[in-house]
């Protein structure tokens, strides 16, 4: 129902047979009205004092109630409602009473006329003797709001009805007598209100009961029991057409209420045009369903086959089904996949496109509609271009984007294989995404096989981060990895699946840390309390990842320490700490007092490379200041005194590099390295480690230093032991190395320390046992546990005969053995001597003018090669006495 602009005005006049008229003179004319003086003259004028219309009762007709409603005026803008009654002049003829409402034909038409047929202000000749000359102006739209209830409380007679539509149709531009009642209200309301603005260019005016008297005010419809009344105008009966088309239009138009019709953009006056637009309209008026299920029945007829695939039934599906109830649509989106009318392409991609739709507007609802939805668009053949597009339409039309909708958009791309690496609208979506949403979604990603989406996830979230000014963590983000482990059941999922290379499960682990933690990461303190529980079935890939990532010295033994205390193998504990140089190794395992568990590690790691000049000296600066860490070898390896030893014995050539003295080149720790050492103080194995290094002349200090531990242990004082020992007599004592004839060969020994299997002018190598069953080498590498132990072993070779007794036993002596104890023996000697000659005395020793007694000591001379003034493998040339020259005996004797 239209209503007007509330703004017009609509006046009143009432025409009767008066002798006092408004404008004058007597007759038939005004005699009330709202108007002005003016504007009664204009509007009598063209009402002809009430003479425009004259009632059927004037030419022998029932009396009745006569409404019209014309279109005057030069332009035809002006509107009038007329209604006529019986009335009688002052001499009792026969006259009529008009009460007019006038104003602008937008306003004041057939329609008002029809809805205001019980209006109770209508003026009747019992109201005239008292009815005042001045009339209220009434209000357009009050008028409109009293007419529309009107109009729908004229029940409507289909079958009468249609007959008046179909000869209508038939004829639609032309102007027309109907074959009914001035009574008939319901029937010309149903011809209005259907056909006005459809049905020819001219307006629907209307005369009902009467005739009008001027033809520039003849009306379209007219109603009037009068056989001239034909003339020029098409008759219009109750009956049907008898045209099936004519019939079937009409019956469809009386179907529909008149408000859900939607008029063409110019009105009609082709039957044929008429014919589908009353066809379009029942098709849009009935529901898209009803013909939906039409098509699946396959009894849709022609006309409406035509529509449904044709443009107008495809914007109707898209207006009807974009409301339609969403159990009820999908149930007849599953039929319409499994069994497609045939002919109806357009419309099946329509629907298809409706149901993606219908999924993104209903997917943040917690029920199973939305999936129902996505099966049913999937099932119809959706391709991923076009679910592209309605996805690039849907995410563009929403006023504001939720959490809700970036899922469902990543879900819909999902069901319709959208590419999640390339589409613009899903970049979009990540762009505005938390952090721990993404990784959530390769969450999902990973195991449902699209890996590929996942790596590409991940890139742009950590983009996304690297872009942001301060680099910060998530909250989110830590309690996702506290939850699925550091995340690293998906890394590797990445990474077997050959979308990440293994190199870089180090960028994976340190993206999801960055988003976690942030950067730089200075603590690893809540990084290790997120880290998987079974840490054997990773292999410890996280631990390793997260040392690369943070770098940091002190940090990474943090993680190394965690990974010791899980029980990490050794090659992953030396793969940790692999990355430092010998002298971060030693510092920061002197930064870590009380936690001895990566000594091994740091052991083996420096066993397996000898450091160079300056490195060595850096190492030697570390380990002074920490006294060889004696306190932790000592914690970690209380119970094994050989293991304490080997340790020792490791850090001794990191620190020194003295070299191996079985070659017989002089190597070894000089003797101010050893009065340094035993400086520190070390345990009992600190100073085997170190007599066991010492030089042939280092190893007096060694034994005096140990005689001075004994003697303290033993509760004598400093000084008693210095008398005891003699020391003025031996601080000076001068050991020099002379060669010898070459001994007779020795008998052969199987695998004597490692050293037989040794080539010709190469130092063997130094070999000790590890806690793990292996073996390592002073030249570096850890070696199978079945190689023999540097310490003596408590097997014993098979007695010789009593001819080579002596000789095997000496043979059997290793050179360097021999040559400790031919020292120690002459240090006996010496005291011996000095005890007969002094008598025992307890006087001064002799003063620094004492002759200082020469120890020859006579050694075999080894054949000279060329290898033997090389520089040995694994030892570095510039060591202290690595090379150093025997120097020729003296001749004298003590």
């Amino acid at each position: 129902m239209r209503s007007p602009n509330p703004a017009v005005r609509v006046d009143q006049i009432v025409f009767v047979w008066s002798d006092r008229l408004l404008i004058g003179g007597s007759g038939l004319g005004p005699v009330a009205t709202s108007l002005d003086p003016d504007g009664l003259r204009g509007w009598n004028e063209r009402l002809v004092g009430g003479d425009v219309a004259v009632g059927q009762w004037h030419q022998g007709g029932a009396e009745c109630v006569a409404l019209g409603a014309l279109r005057l005026g030069r332009r035809g803008d002006q509107g009038a409602v007329l209604r006529l009654l019986p009335a009688r002049d002052p001499n009792g003829r026969v006259s009529q009473m008009v009460h007019a409402l006038v104003g602008p034909a937008e306003a004041v038409d057939a329609r008002l006329a029809l809805g205001l047929h019980r209006w109770p202000k209508w003026i009747t000749p019992e109201l005239l003797p008292g009815l005042p000359a001045s009339l209220p102006v009434l209000d357009a739209a009050e008028l409109w709001a009293e007419a529309g209830p009107g109009l729908d409380a004229l029940a409507v007679r289909r079958e009468p009805l249609a007959g008046l539509l179909a000869g209508a149709i038939a004829a639609p531009a032309d102007r027309y007598l109907a074959d009914i009642s001035p009574a008939d209200l319901d029937l010309v309301a149903g011809l209005v209100r259907r056909l006005d603005g459809v049905a020819g260019k001219e307006p629907w005016t209307m005369m009902l009961g009467a005739e009008v008297t001027r033809a520039e005010a003849r009306p379209r419809l007219l109603v009037l029991a009068r056989d001239d009344a034909r003339r020029d105008r098409t008759p219009l009966t109750t009956e049907a057409a008898g045209d099936p088309r004519l019939d079937r239009a009409a019956g469809l138009l009386a179907d529909l209420r008149p408000e859900s019709l939607t008029p063409p953009r110019s009105p009609l006056a082709d039957p044929a045009a008429l014919l589908d637009w009353a066809e379009t309209e029942h098709q849009r008026a009935s529901t898209v369903l009803d013909l939906i299920d039409r098509a699946l029945a396959g009894t849709l007829d022609e006309d409406a086959h035509r529509h449904l695939d044709g443009p107008s039934g495809q914007e109707r599906l898209r207006a009807e089904l974009r409301h339609a109830d969403v159990a009820a649509l999908t149930e007849r989106l599953h039929r319409w996949a499994a069994a497609p009318p045939q002919g109806l392409a357009n419309a099946g991609r329509t629907l298809r496109g409706i149901a993606a739709e219908r999924y993104l507007a209903h997917a943040g609802e917690v029920s199973e509609a939305p999936d129902h939805l996505a099966q049913a668009a999937r099932r119809l053949g959706t391709p991923p271009d076009e679910a592209a597009r309605v996805l690039v339409d849907w995410f563009a039309g929403l006023s504001e984007v939720t959490s809700t909708h970036r899922y469902a958009a990543v879900y819909f791309a999902l069901w319709f294989d959208v590419d999640l690496t390339t589409d613009a609208t899903i970049r979009s979506v990540l762009a505005g995404m938390p952090p721990a949403d993404v990784l959530r979604w390769v969450a999902q990603l990973a195991p449902a096989g699209r890996t590929g989406a996942a790596r590409h996830f991940v890139d742009v979230a950590f983009d996304r981060w690297r872009r942001a000014r301060d680099q910060a963590g998530d909250e989110r983000v830590r309690a996702l990895l506290a939850e699925t482990g550091m995340f690293h059941e998906t890394i590797h999922l990445l990474v077997t699946a050959g979308d990440a290379m293994a190199d870089e499960e180090t960028q994976l682990y340190r993206t999801v840390l960055y988003l976690a933690y942030g950067a730089p990461i200075g603590d690893v303190g809540p990084v290790l309390a997120a880290m998987p529980v079974d840490a054997a079935a990773t292999e410890f890939r996280p631990w390793l990842a997260v040392a690369a990532v943070v770098q940091e010295r002190a940090l990474v033994f943090q993680i190394a320490a965690h990974a010791f205390g899980l029980n990490a193998p050794s090659a992953v504990m030396e793969e940790l700490l692999d990355r430092f140089s010998s002298t971060d190794l030693i510092t920061g395992l002197a930064d870590r007092p009380g936690q001895p568990g990566l000594l091994q590690t740091v052991c083996n790691l420096l066993n397996s490379r000898p450091p160079g000049i300056a490195e060595r000296s850096a190492n030697h600066a570390v380990l002074i200041a920490h006294h060889f860490l004696s306190e932790m070898v000592e914690s970690a390896w209380g119970a094994v005194p050989e293991r304490r030893f080997i340790a020792y014995t490791i850090l001794l050539r990191a620190a020194y590099g003295q070299g191996d003295r079985a070659a017989g080149n002089g190597a070894g720790l000089t003797v101010p390295q050893v009065r340094e050492l035993l400086a520190l103080g070390g345990p009992p194995s600190f100073v085997w480690a170190v007599l066991d290094a010492a030089s042939e002349e280092a190893v007096l200090p060694v034994l005096l230093d140990e005689q001075h531990r004994r003697s303290a242990a033993a509760g004598l004082s400093s000084g008693a032991a210095e008398r005891a020992l003699r020391v003025p007599h031996h601080r000076a004592v001068e050991v020099k190395r002379a060669e010898a004839p070459r001994p007779l060969p020795a008998v052969p020994q199987q695998d004597r320390s490692g050293l037989a299997s040794a080539p010709t002018g190469t130092p063997p190598s130094l070999q000790y046992s590890l806690p793990g069953g292996g073996l390592v080498g002073s030249n570096g590498g850890t070696h199978p546990g079945d190689q023999p132990d540097r310490f003596p072993s408590d097997e014993k070779e098979p007695v010789p005969d009593d001819r080579n007794r002596a000789l095997a036993f000496v043979a059997d002596l290793d050179r360097n053995v021999l040559i400790s104890v031919g020292i120690v023996g002459l240090a006996v000697a010496l005291l011996a001597c000095y005890l007969i000659f002094s008598g025992g005395s307890e006087d001064d020793p002799p003063g620094e003018g004492a002759v200082v007694p020469t120890v020859t000591v006579t050694v075999p001379a080894a054949p000279p090669t060329k290898t033997d003034r090389a520089t040995p493998t694994g030892t570095d040339s510039a060591t202290p006495t690595g090379d150093r020259t025997p120097e020729p005996t003296t001749g004298q004797s003590p």
